[in-house]
């Protein structure tokens, strides 16, 4: 799709992606100060909106800024669905991304009327399944005494850096461990593993980013299944039986190899925990 063709929502307004302009000065710009979702649409409706929506008002909340000015949830899940409509994404899935970035010129400090953006694009949603290859990283997550790692801030630098650190080295993602060393998550996605009869999965202490489907994923595992979120070494996810991985886009994807070790792809298993992920 073109920018030509594409519709962008920007602050309530529908507008092509051309015309839309933004200030050049502000903390969203500058710092980064702002925060976002990216969510999966299908056949025009947005995927797991509640949860999506409930971290992404988290965050407006953490940056300090008045709620109040914003539009309610569900007028922004309307307004959403219009711009998936506009933009031809009624049949198949669709990639949305929401994002709200402060509109503040002043450094650090507050400004009560400052203004926000409120952006909202969609796009068709890579669709693939097939098994990843993964690389462990010397990038370490973000210690949630300097940021709370459950929202998803504008600034990711870090995940950035270690993809381009796996995409340098011909994998599809890679690794980021804790600042104990122990396996976190991937740069864009959980990490998860079985070992006999039991699934892990790391842990919050960990300082991941704690995504809607892992917790879907958690909830449903438990009900039949032996699981343990841990603080695991690298050897201990080397020595799995099978390795996947989950996002709001992706759901549950299978991993074919971390490093030099290979995984057999269990075919079952990858049905049986999108089915948890969708009930």
């Amino acid at each position: 799709m073109s920018d030509k063709n594409r519709y962008i929502l920007l602050n309530g307004t529908l507008l092509k992606a051309e015309e839309a302009v933004i200030p050049a000065v502000s903390a969203g710009l500058f710092y980064g100060a702002g925060c976002f979702e990216t969510m999966l649409a299908i056949d025009g409706r947005i995927q797991h909106a509640d949860d999506h929506f409930e971290r992404f008002f988290r965050g407006i909340d953490y940056l300090r800024t008045q709620r109040n000015a914003l539009p309610e949830s569900h007028a922004i899940q309307d307004s959403l669905h219009q711009l998936i409509r506009r933009n031809g994404l009624e049949k198949g899935r669709g990639r949305v991304r929401l994002q709200y970035s402060l509109l503040e010129t002043s450094g650090y400090r507050s400004e009560k009327e400052a203004g926000h953006l409120l952006f909202g694009e969609a796009a068709p949603a890579v669709s693939s399944r097939e098994p990843l290859s993964l690389t462990f990283t010397t990038v370490s997550t973000i210690s949630s005494k300097a940021r709370p790692a459950c929202l998803k801030l504008s600034n990711m630098l870090h995940y950035r850096e270690a993809f381009r650190i796996a995409e340098e080295s011909g994998y599809d993602d890679g690794i980021l461990l804790s600042d104990m060393g122990a396996v976190a998550e991937t740069s864009i996605a959980n990490i998860f593993w079985k070992k006999e009869n039991v699934f892990y999965t790391p842990s919050r202490s960990c300082n991941i980013l704690p995504g809607i489907i892992r917790n879907k994923l958690l909830n449903g595992l438990r009900c039949s299944y032996s699981v343990v979120e841990t603080e695991a070494d690298p050897d201990v996810l080397m020595d799995a039986d099978t390795v996947w991985v989950t996002n709001s886009i992706a759901g549950v994807r299978p991993v074919k190899q971390v490093g030099s070790r290979f995984f057999p792809e269990d075919e079952g298993l990858t049905k049986l925990l999108n089915s948890l992920v969708q009930e």
